[in-house]
């Protein structure tokens, strides 16, 4: 099976396990993945369904169908009695009537329930097994709200039975209404007969009242039953001519302003400010005209107006009818009508005052003619008689409207008593008018009551009473649906804990995303035959180099090209592969991966950096005893320790003699050296290295080298320990590469159908933290067989980046 690659570019680089490895599932993919759970569910659920339903005995359900009516009068106002408490008459719903106890104890006394032996209990106990819900339920008979149709309903496991009680219920029910209908006749004649006592007690005092005010009031009842207020026009009046006064105040005023300044500054415009003065004033005198004009303007001049006249018509005349009108009504001594004779008097005064002062300024014009020519009189001094005799005027002016003021606050003051006055006769009009009206509707409520009792109380008809009870479950596929539904989803909240608890990976989406990383490809298990072998000194795991044309070799060539993407550069030369734990086939990929870049024409070298469990000379069938310690002892040259292999453009340097301090050689100054010699005789440098999580030797080896590929076998809990390898290769600035995914199986894949191991097959899971009984170090120690290395002393590798990695303890 072949599996997309991948470029290590393509991927976003990020620090391993920024997003948590127990992501919440796909639902969808859960479900699949783990589907026999919820069919098992189901079958469990069904199971249990079925035989509850056993278990279950039959019900029967009785129904009986009835119609609760109440007929109102029109004319009988229930909703507007008033019981003295601010209580309306009502009655509660029909349906929590009929659940009520008293309408149940009805029916158990009517219908006998207590000394029936299908029921077999008595009094609290009976009444609360017939108002349990499961058994008693009412409601409306149909959806719309105004409903008077009412179904009463009985479930219990008799037919006949269920028919009796509800037949009780409705009997019991109807018992209630008759007894309420007797108590709400008499009841509402009590209440009819206390009503029309109120009404008739409040009607007599409203009269009453009614009658005092208008008799203690001076307002004028017109015909259609309203009153008129004088004062109230008396005061509009003065408003009147207090607007007319103050208009004509004001034009004197400026006149006489203007006249005086145009004369400082042009005394030959007299002429003129007399013709001004005089549409002013409306005086014709002030112009000069023909003879005869002349004279009339004269004697227009002599008849000056007379305020007093004009005053006593409008005012006085009013004021002398309402006393005698007053008079007609009540003694001289009543309060209103002296307050008349004070403003009569007032007048009186008032207007001999005013005919004296008209009296006297007549004679000061007769003198004023008869002491000039008024043809031949100077326009200038004409002018000052004119602005004398309006200033005159305006005094007068002036005085009438103080006197104007002073009765119009009289009158506003009366006014205002008068109108409140009113307002409360038209309330008690009103009051009057609606106690007649309810006295009315009263005395024929009271005369349809007495006609016979029951008048407005709940009737109620049978429409459908049962004989029998039918069979109302229970009903098998609803115990199943039930169950089987609960089943499904208890067990599929188990396969969703499952789910939560599996630590594997479910595809390659989720390594590249939790390392961070690309994945540069996938690498099938071989199943290479002896037939299929080349050379019998190379193992058959070498499938790039037995069987080239195979599904696994073309994998390796695919993790190949990626790397090829990724170095257009030309930076990476040296390329270490490493796992997280053993078992993983870290050195059967290198091995190959060296195999099929040297098949690319490029010049390759095989380096086992494994120091503690060396596999590459077994597996190119090479000398193991001679390679990378025998050179950092100083016993061999680097041309001396590199062997060919039976593959072209390859070569391999192997371990050599197992060292006792493998770790401190790879930290080595000569370590650097050798790999650094080795970079410019070939294209690529396979460095295969232990696993990170077992050993150090990863993390010292990674500064020699210009990227890692790390190689994960899928297993169990293979998420903790591959994020656990990328950042413990982050913590030392390591280049790392990408992802090499080892040993997947023709059921390895995408998708729902799962990303996981092979589980024929043993992994060493976490156990390579325990290396020395996993990694076969238990006795390497003390073996005779590990000697130490000796190397310079103090010195330290230094990596291209110029990172010094960390020293092991």
């Amino acid at each position: 099976m072949s599996y997309p690659q991948q470029s290590f570019q393509a991927v976003e680089m990020q620090s391993p396990g920024q997003q948590p490895g127990n992501q919440t599932p796909d639902l969808l993919a859960m479900i699949w993945r783990w589907k026999w759970l919820p069919v098992l569910g189901v079958l469990l659920g069904l199971a249990v369904g079925l035989l509850v339903w056993i278990q279950m005995p039959k019900q029967y359900l009785a129904v009986a169908r009835i119609q609760v009516v109440t007929p109102r009068g029109n004319d009988l106002p229930f909703a507007s009695l008033d019981d003295g408490n601010g209580a309306i008459l009502g009655r509660a719903d029909d349906v929590e009537i009929i659940k009520s106890s008293t309408v149940l104890r009805n029916a158990i006394e009517i219908g006998r329930l207590d000394s029936k032996p299908a029921v077999g209990l008595r009094g609290d106990e009976l009444m609360n097994w017939l108002r349990n819900k499961k058994r008693l339920t009412v409601r409306p008979g149909t959806k719309e709200i105004a409903t008077s149709i009412v179904d009463v309903m009985f479930r219990c496991d008799n037919a006949e039975l269920a028919a009796d009680i509800v037949s009780s219920i409705v009997a019991g029910y109807e018992q209630f209404i008759t007894q309420e209908a007797n108590l709400l006749s008499r009841d509402v004649l009590e209440k009819l007969a206390r009503f029309q006592d109120e009404y008739d007690k409040r009607a007599k005092f409203a009269k009453e009242e009614y009658l005092r005010l208008n008799k203690a009031t001076a307002l004028i009842r017109v015909s259609n039953g309203e009153f008129k207020d004088l004062d109230s026009e008396s005061l509009l009046e003065a408003n009147r001519k207090l607007g007319e006064l103050g208009s004509k105040i004001t034009s004197y005023k400026s006149a006489i302003a203007m006249a005086t300044q145009q004369m400082e500054r042009d005394p030959k415009s007299a002429e003129m400010i007399l013709q001004h003065l005089a549409r002013v004033t409306k005086d014709s005198l002030l112009l000069r005209d023909d003879p005869l004009a002349q004279r009339k303007k004269v004697d227009d001049y002599r008849d000056i107006e007379r305020d007093s006249q004009r005053l006593r018509i409008e005012r006085l005349d009013p004021l002398i009818d309402k006393q005698k009108a007053l008079l007609g009504r009540y003694a001289e001594g009543h309060p209103q009508v002296t307050e008349v004779t004070s403003l009569i008097e007032s007048l009186q005064e008032r207007i001999k005052v005013m005919e004296e002062q008209e009296n006297q300024a007549l004679a000061e014009r007769t003198k004023v003619l008869e002491g000039m020519n008024i043809e031949n009189i100077d326009p200038a001094e004409r002018l000052s008689i004119v602005l004398g005799s309006m200033d005159q005027e305006l005094r007068s002016l002036k005085e009438e409207e103080e006197d104007l003021k002073r009765q119009a606050s009289v009158f506003q003051k009366r006014s205002k008593e008068q109108q409140d006055l009113i307002v409360q006769l038209e309330v008690i009009r009103k009051e009057m008018d609606y106690i007649s009206e309810s006295a009315k509707e009263l005395s024929n409520a009271l005369e349809r009551l007495n006609m016979g009792t029951g008048y407005g109380s709940k009737m109620m008809k049978k429409l459908e009473i049962p004989s029998q009870g039918f069979e109302d479950g229970p009903f098998l596929w609803k115990y199943l649906l039930l169950s089987g539904f609960v089943g499904a989803c208890l067990f599929t909240c188990l396969a969703y804990l499952l789910e939560l608890a599996d630590r594997s990976y479910r595809g390659p989406e989720e390594i590249a995303t939790d390392l961070g990383v690309p994945i540069l490809g996938h690498i099938q298990m071989s199943n290479l035959s002896r037939k299929d072998r080349k050379d019998e000194k190379i193992d058959l795991s070498m499938v790039t180099y037995h069987k080239a044309k195979s599904t696994a070799a073309e994998a390796f060539r695919g993790v190949r090209t990626s790397i090829y993407f990724g170095n257009q550069a030309g930076s990476i030369k040296v390329i270490q592969v490493t796992s997280p734990v053993p078992g993983d086939g870290k050195s059967t990929v290198a091995a190959n991966l060296a195999i099929s870049m040297a098949q690319s024409g490029r010049r390759t070298l095989l380096l086992d950096c494994d120091m503690r469990r060396p596999r590459l000379a077994k597996l190119i069938g090479v000398r193991e005893d001679i390679g990378l310690t025998n050179i950092l002892a100083g016993k061999l040259k680097i041309e001396e320790a590199i062997q060919t292999t039976a593959v072209a453009n390859m070569d391999i340097m192997t371990c050599g003699r197992r060292p006792g301090n493998p770790a401190e050689l790879l930290l080595s100054d000569d370590f650097v050296d050798v790999v650094n010699a080795l970079r410019d005789q070939y294209d690529y440098i396979i460095m295969d290295t232990p696993p990170i999580l077992a050993v150090s030797d990863p993390a010292n080896a990674s500064a020699c080298s210009d990227g890692i590929i790390l190689t994960l076998r899928l297993r169990r809990n293979l998420r903790p320990i591959a994020i656990r390898a990328a950042q413990m290769l982050q913590s030392v600035n390591a280049n790392l590469l990408g992802v090499v995914i080892n040993g997947v199986t023709g059921r390895g894949g995408y998708g729902y159908g799962g990303y996981r191991y092979d589980g024929s097959r043993t992994s060493a899971g976490y156990g390579g933290y325990g290396y020395a009984g996993t990694y076969g170090y238990g006795d390497y120690y003390s073996s005779s067989m590990a000697e130490s290395v000796e190397t310079r002393e103090g010195s330290r590798p230094r990596s291209s980046n110029g990172q010094i990695p960390p020293v092991e303890n």
